[in-house]
């Protein structure tokens, strides 16, 4: 996701047509399914398994849709990036004191929203979830200068082990296939990071934990 030589731009394209095909296809058969199955188990829909199968694999649709958007070519305007994280991280509704931000000065920055969003919100969430057990907060700070404008969430979690931090932006790749997770949260903000033309990297904190930083050019 962050090779030069012009290997990003044929990779999103790739990655467009690819999601956009299978969500064409797969789509519409889930939805009968789900009718089906509603139809003939009827009272025992609601709760039992054939349910929570169809929500998983509505759920791995919705993920690869995000996947395809975040390869999408930017619409450069400038917004307030404090705005933008302060609004997202309550619409997602985190718990109280999951989330802390450092800041909430006005920053004008350049980019698109959208691919920001699904980076910051992909970050978070993995953050969030990192830090469930150990019950601390994800610190989530942002700045820019003449040349760029970036993001940081600092977490307390698991962390990664080194030869890890790399595997982590692989499609596929997560330690929670048990509950519910298909590996494309930071592959989807690698990608609508690299579709804003910045990188973004991981890096394990010296007292536990990871911090991950987005950076664009401005």
């Amino acid at each position: 996701l962050g090779s030069e030589d012009g290997i990003p731009a044929v990779y999103a394209e790739a990655l467009q047509m690819a999601t956009k095909r299978v969500l064409h296809e797969v789509r519409p058969v889930l939805q009968s399914i789900d009718r089906a199955a509603r139809s003939e188990i009827r009272d025992h829909y609601e709760g039992g398994e054939t349910r929570a199968a169809v929500q998983r694999m509505s759920s791995l649709l919705d993920a690869l849709q995000a996947l395809g958007e975040a390869a999408e070519s930017p619409r450069q305007t400038q917004f307030d990036l404090t705005e933008l994280i302060s609004s997202q991280i309550s619409m997602e509704g985190f718990a109280e004191g999951q989330v802390i931000l450092a800041r909430s000065d006005s920053m004008l920055v350049g980019g698109d929203p959208a691919l920001v969003t699904l980076a910051l919100v992909n970050v978070v969430r993995n953050a969030v979830e990192a830090s469930i057990e150990s019950d601390t907060p994800v610190v989530i700070n942002w700045g820019r200068n003449e040349t760029s404008a970036w993001v940081s969430v600092l977490d307390e979690g698991e962390g990664l082990p080194n030869d890890g931090l790399t595997a982590a932006f692989e499609v596929g790749t997560t330690s929670r296939t048990d509950s519910g997770h298909f590996g494309l949260g930071l592959p989807t903000a690698a990608q609508a990071v690299s579709s804003l033309g910045g990188t973004i990297a991981l890096r394990p904190r010296r007292d536990g934990g990871t911090a991950a930083e987005a950076r664009w050019p401005q």
